[in-house]
């Protein structure tokens, strides 16, 4: 990949002739039924305008979708282990092997979408009302699409993904024939369940890999979020355990084993048996110190008169030899 990849003016975006309505221009809620109804019509034409980059983001969240989908079927329903291999994290990262490529691909489709919008006023527009106001996209009922918005969407199924590290199940056909169309399942969610049959909800396949955090910064770009109390405590245990790291490092000597003495040890005691068979209940154990060292209690037998250097006198007659 270069730095030329997602270049916003290689994109095409189309004009918006419609003017945002009141509501969004003022960042009010669209809530009355004639104003909401001119938000709708406002986002179909900014969709209409970004109908290029949401047609290839959507395009590598289907791929995806398929391919995570494949690699979790073929490994529960016993299929070729090649195949299952090729599909998997480990498998080769170019377009038909391993679902960590198609997730990445993902990634660079939404993150050039978003830069694209962002260089689009209309667009731009449209996502910062909607971060301020996100429940003007849900229904009644709970669910997701009520402004009808195709980038939106998109975004949010980025960030869905990305938050939950949940790929499995989705709404996505799995093991299909690339050449006939065929797939033996119309939906990744409907044979999940069957997969599971002890299971009234069977959880999801919880992937949990850094691979993940580029669908995640989605979040950010269409909800003001804040961290929890929860996620505040464990970043803040974080920082209590580097800081003791960083103290340990930084702020006392740093030894090298081999030419700096190791650390004074406290003295260890234990039973022994002397040379001698005496039998010892607190005997002192000397470090570093091997039983097959024959020289351990080796002594001087002729022992010399020390000499101090400062009784040590110099005559006329050496001063000559000097």
């Amino acid at each position: 990949q270069t730095s030329f990849l997602d270049c916003p003016q290689r994109t095409k975006v189309g004009p918006v002739t419609i003017a945002p309505p009141t509501c969004v221009d003022a960042n009010t809620d669209c809530d009355t039924g004639d104003e909401f109804a001119k938000f709708k019509a406002y986002v179909k034409e900014v969709d209409k305008s970004m109908a290029e980059p949401i047609k290839e983001a959507k395009k590598a969240r289907l791929v995806f979708e398929r391919r995570s989908c494949d690699f979790r079927y073929s490994e529960i329903m016993n299929k070729s282990p090649t195949t299952s291999e090729a599909f998997g994290p480990h498998g080769p990262m170019v377009p038909g092997g391993s679902y960590l490529y198609e997730l990445r691909q993902w990634g660079d489709q939404i993150g050039k979408m978003y830069r694209t919008c962002t260089n689009h006023p209309a667009c731009l527009n449209m996502i910062d009302y909607m971060r301020e106001h996100p429940e003007d996209d849900m229904t009644t009922g709970g669910g997701h699409g009520r402004s009808g918005s195709k980038l939106y969407n998109e975004l949010r199924m980025a960030c869905s993904v990305g938050r939950s590290r949940a790929p499995v199940p989705n709404d996505s056909p799995v093991w299909c024939d690339t050449t006939t169309g065929l797939c033996e399942r119309k939906s990744c969610r409907t044979w999940w369940r069957e997969a599971h049959p002890d299971l009234d909800h069977p959880p999801p396949w919880v992937d949990d890999r850094e691979d993940y955090q580029r669908l995640q910064d989605a979040c950010g770009w269409i909800y003001n979020t804040k961290p929890s109390n929860e996620d505040v405590n464990k970043f803040q245990k974080q920082l209590d355990v580097n800081a003791v790291g960083l103290r340990d490092e930084f702020c006392e000597p740093r030894w090298v084993e081999g030419i700096c003495p190791d650390k004074a040890k406290p003295k260890m005691h234990a039973d022994c048996t002397l040379n001698n068979l005496w039998h010892c209940r607190h005997g002192l154990v000397l470090p570093h110190v091997d039983e097959s060292d024959d020289t351990l209690n080796w002594k001087e037998s002729f022992p010399e008169r020390p000499i101090s250097a400062h009784k040590a006198s110099v005559g006329p007659a050496s001063l000559l030899l000097l």
